[in-house]
This record gives structure tokens, sequence and C-alpha cells, in this order.
């Protein structure tokens, strides 16, 4: 009798645990879907769909629509190939928009934004974008494919579409594993040969040869499924600005 009332409360406590697992499943999913739809609301709002694959730089991206639901954005990133294809935003701090999308709303994914040593031009010696690593691939997850190395030489270029209308294209030179301490993380460079040489010794990968060291430098970062200390990151330098309304 009691191994029968014993069986039956191990069953029991079996279904409750499936029942509560299914029901974290459900918001998980629930919470990905919300993240997607809000995503995708963003890229229509921009138009972001409309671009010449053969050459992003000239792409249109109506930064003045996000402008009017929120003065904080401050341009627009793009990495082809990847799910990097949305918004960067500068808040008062590096907790505004941790996890807050641009409507202003609590998201689990949050935004991508600048860090709050920044000024918001992306003419500081670097500017520090960070996103979270999400598992459904939005935000930054997709930045750890630059620790391959096929990945890396085929995707070399980064877009950043200002307001302004104007277009910075950065070439990639280095990723890396960092600590979330690390001294990289500076957006006023005194030393450039020494930063770069910091970079360098810490780089997985690292190909400067052709670069102008002067130029701005932008540096994306994101958490990894390994550390919680740990950041893979992306550094890149500015090779070209043009404003392509001035060729129309």
């Amino acid at each position: 009798m009691k191994l029968r009332y014993l069986l039956k409360l191990g069953i029991i406590l079996c279904l409750c645990v499936l029942i509560y697992c299914l029901v974290q499943l459900y918001h998980i999913y629930d919470d990905y879907q919300v993240i997607e739809a809000n995503t995708e609301a963003i890229r229509e709002t921009a138009s972001a769909e409309l671009f010449d694959e053969n050459d992003p730089i000239y792409r249109k991206i109506d930064l003045d629509a996000l402008l009017a639901i929120n003065p904080d954005v401050k341009g627009w990133l793009y990495i082809p190939d990847t799910q990097i294809d949305e918004p960067v935003l500068l808040g008062p701090s590096n907790d505004t928009y941790l996890y807050t999308d641009m409507y202003g709303s609590y998201s689990k994914a949050g935004s991508l934004f600048l860090d709050e040593m920044n000024q918001g031009n992306f003419q500081d010696d670097v500017s520090i974008i960070y996103g979270h690593n999400m598992a459904n691939g939005s935000r930054f997850h997709d930045l750890r494919y630059y620790l391959e190395q096929d990945f890396y030489e085929a995707h070399p270029y980064i877009y950043l579409y200002l307001p302004d209308g104007s277009v910075c294209l950065y070439q990639v030179f280095a990723s890396a594993t960092i600590n979330a301490a690390s001294e990289l993380y500076t957006t006023d460079v005194d030393d450039l040969i020494s930063y770069h040489q910091q970079i360098a010794s810490r780089a997985s990968i690292y190909t400067t040869s052709s670069l102008e060291l002067s130029s701005p430098t932008l540096l994306l970062s994101t958490c990894t499924s390994r550390n919680h200390d740990d950041r893979n990151v992306v550094f890149a330098m500015c090779i070209r600005k043009e404003n392509p309304l001035e060729h129309q």
C-alpha cells in the first residue's frame, strides 16, 4: 500500500516537473517570437529590406522614421550574411538599452547600443557597440563566426548607416575572446600603435597590413556561452565614408 502511494506521488511529481518545464519552454518560445516580430517591425519602419546586394553602401535606411520614435537612435549596423541588421542606440548609461527595445519596452534581447563613454557620432577613437548573444540567433549571436578563419575572410566588411545619410564602410581586422574588464574597452586611445599591439596579442585572427591606424575603430562586443566573464569581440576600421545621396 505504501509502495503504491509512493509510486503515485512520484508520478505526480514527475508530471508537475514536466508541466513546469513545458510552461518555461513556452515562455522562452513566446519571448523569442516577440523579439523576432519586434525586430522585423523595426526593419519595416526603416524600409531596411530595400537595398542593392551588390553594393550595400548604397542601401537606403530611413533613420528619420526611427528617430521620430526614439531620438537615441545613432545609426544602423549591417553585416552581410548574418542577422545583424538593426539600429544602434545610445542611452544615458549602459543599462538603458540592456533589456529595453527601441520602443522603450522591456525586451530580453535588449538593443544594440553604444557604450555610454561614446559621443554617438562614431568619431571617437573607438566606438564600442554591445549586443546580447541570443540563442535564437538575434542581436550579436553571429559575431562568434568571426572567430572562424573561413567566415572572417569571406565577410571583411561592416556597414554603418548614419542619420545624415552618410555610410561608413568598416573593414574587419581582428576577432578575439577577451575578458569583460579588458583595457581594450576604451573610447579614447593615446597610443594607437600600442593599442593595436594589445589587440594583436589577444586576437584569434588579426590582419591590419593595409589599414590606416588613425581611422576610427569599431569594437563589437557580446557575451560568450562558455564563460560569464568572457566576451566575443570584433574589431573593424573605417576605410570609406560617403553620402550616397550626393550621387543621385
